[in-house]
Order: C-alpha cells, then sequence, then structure tokens
C-alpha cells in the first residue's frame, strides 16, 4: 500500500512537474512571439514616421525656397541683378537641390516597403515630381525674363530710360522747344506710373505720347540729321518700352503659377503626411491589440494547464480514497 502511495505521488509530481514545464513554455513562445510583432510593428511606426519627417523637410525646403525667391525680387532693383542672384538665386539652388534629395529619399522609403498606404503616397509623390519640375522650369524662365528686362540702369529698362534722356538732351541743345519737351515730359511721367504699378493701359497711354512725340519731332524746325537721329531713338525707346510691358505681363504669369504650383505641391505634401499619420497611428493600435490578445492567450493557457493539472490530480486522489476502501 505504501509503495502504491509512493508510485502514485511520484507520478503526482511528475505530471505537475511537465504540466509547469508546459505551462512554461507556453509563455515563453508566447512572449518571444510578442516581442518579434512589436519589433514588426515597431519597424512599421518607425517607417511611418520617417514618411513624415520627409515629408516635412521636404515643405521647409520648399518654403525656405520661395522664400528667397521673393526676396530676390524685392531686393533685385536696390541690389542689382548679379549681386541679388548671388545673395538669393545660390541658396535657392542649394534648397531646390535639398527638395529633389527629400522627394528620392521618400520614393526610395516607399518603394522598399509593402505598407498599406505607401501605394497612395507613391502615387502622390509622383505628381509632386511632376510639379516640382515644372516648378523649377517656369522659375529658370522667370529669371531669365528678369535678367533680361533688367532694372533702373540695365536690360531693356536700362536702355529705354538712356534714350529718352538722350532725345531731351538732343532737343534742349537746340534752344526751347516748348510743346516736344512738354510731350516728352507727359510721356515720361506716364512711363513712371507703369514701372510703379505696371497697369497695361498706363503703357498705351505711354505709346499715345511717344507717337504724339514723334510727329512733333518730324514737323520740328530741327536739323534734318537731329530729326532723323531723335526720330530713330524714340523709335528704339517705344520698341523697348513696349518689350518690357510684354516680360513683365509674361513674369507676372510665370509669378502666378509658380505660387499655385507652390500650393498644389504644399497641399500633396500635407496629404502624404496625414496618410504616414494615419498609418502611423494605425499601427500603434494593432500592436496594441495584439499584444493585449497575446497576453490574454498566455493567460488562459496557463489556467488552462494548472486547472487540468488540479482536476488530474483531483481524480487520482479519489482514486486512491477507492482503493483503500
Amino acid at each position: 500500500m505504501v509503495s502504491l502511495v509512493k508510485r502514485v505521488l511520484g507520478n503526482l509530481a511528475f505530471d505537475f512537474g511537465l504540466l509547469l514545464f508546459l505551462a512554461a513554455m507556453v509563455s515563453i513562445l508566447s512572449l518571444f512571439g510578442l516581442r518579434r510583432i512589436r519589433a514588426d510593428y515597431k519597424e512599421l511606426i518607425e517607417h511611418s514616421f520617417e514618411i513624415e519627417r520627409l515629408t516635412a523637410k521636404i515643405e521647409i525646403d520648399l518654403l525656405r525656397a520661395v522664400e528667397l525667391e521673393e526676396q530676390f525680387l524685392l531686393q533685385l532693383e536696390h541690389e542689382g541683378f548679379e549681386a541679388a542672384a548671388e545673395n538669393y538665386l545660390v541658396p535657392h539652388k542649394e534648397f531646390t537641390d535639398n527638395l529633389e534629395d527629400d522627394i528620392a529619399q521618400l520614393m526610395d522609403l516607399v518603394k522598399d516597403h509593402e505598407v498599406l498606404g505607401d501605394e497612395e503616397i507613391e502615387k502622390n509623390l509622383k505628381q509632386v515630381i511632376e510639379k516640382v519640375n515644372r516648378y523649377e522650369a517656369n522659375y529658370e524662365l522667370l529669371i531669365q525674363d528678369v535678367e533680361k528686362r533688367g532694372t533702373l540702369e540695365s536690360g531693356l529698362e536700362g536702355n529705354f530710360r538712356n534714350r529718352a534722356a538722350y532725345v531731351d538732351n538732343l532737343i534742349s541743345s537746340h534752344g526751347n522747344h516748348f510743346e516736344m519737351h512738354y510731350t516728352l515730359c507727359k510721356m515720361r511721367f506716364h512711363e513712371e506710373e507703369y514701372l510703379l504699378v505696371r497697369d497695361p493701359k498706363l503703357a498705351e497711354t505711354v505709346n499715345l505720347w511717344y507717337h504724339d512725340l514723334a510727329i512733333q519731332v518730324q514737323e520740328s524746325d530741327l536739323p534734318r540729321a537731329e530729326i532723323a537721329t531723335i526720330s530713330f531713338e524714340l523709335e528704339f525707346y517705344d520698341n523697348e518700352f513696349l518689350d518690357v510691358v510684354e516680360i513683365d505681363q509674361e513674369i507676372d504669369r510665370l509669378h502666378s503659377e509658380i505660387r499655385a504650383l507652390v500650393d498644389e505641391i504644399s497641399y500633396i505634401a500635407e496629404d502624404i503626411d496625414r496618410i504616414a499619420r494615419e498609418e502611423a497611428a494605425r499601427d500603434l493600435d494593432d500592436a496594441d491589440k495584439v499584444a493585449r490578445q497575446t497576453i490574454q492567450l498566455v493567460t488562459m493557457s496557463v489556467v488552462v494547464i494548472l486547472v487540468f493539472g488540479l482536476g488530474l490530480a483531483l481524480a487520482m486522489s479519489l482514486q486512491m480514497r477507492k482503493g483503500d476502501e
């Protein structure tokens, strides 16, 4: 009888040991799996955060480039083209280069990961690339037009201003010609008005005064050689002035298109950021759910094993009592 009891107790000890071992293995394997799952979700979350970081950098580089572009246009008259180009266009190029690098990095990032939402981000990035290319092309045209147009002492504006001053000196050198001086002053007054506000209607007024002055010169008593010279200079003045007016309209068009492209790029970048944030939030939520479910599964498994062990021990105890009876 004693030997039977010992044998039963030995079996119980072995069974409980086996059950505890199984419970420990279930817990270890489950926790190991949980750790692996958390690592996977951590990688996904870091992926989303990197998308957000690069998207924010794209927006910052774009805004800095736009700021430098505006500074260039504002300071052009004061600093001159070459100085303004050195101070603003050179750093502008650095930011647009950074912008292209940011976009390339972001494109590589979404192509290397098969993550929900990355397909939409890639589609948005292709739109950004297309719009950035258009932005840079328009910006190059804008700079070319600005350089060609010139300022007070350069380009077409400098040329027609110098011609008008030369004509004034020629007329003045031949005595008092009040009517021609008056017409010239009116023409130049409206020229200055136009340069201040760039209203095409004012340009038309300048052109009307030019035609009046050209007629007065032809009908004047100036020497024929001087009439030919003044007429030649006035014609070039008018052509260069009208060229400036045309370039101003093109500059305004390009500037408006550039502003629209910048707004569109910013909007798409914000959409990419939204998608990345939603991905990160979804991954965090999924990781939390998986962690809770895994912990619940481990707890239930251990409880079931222990309950089974207690049930087995109780059954064997009852069997021993029947044997004693």
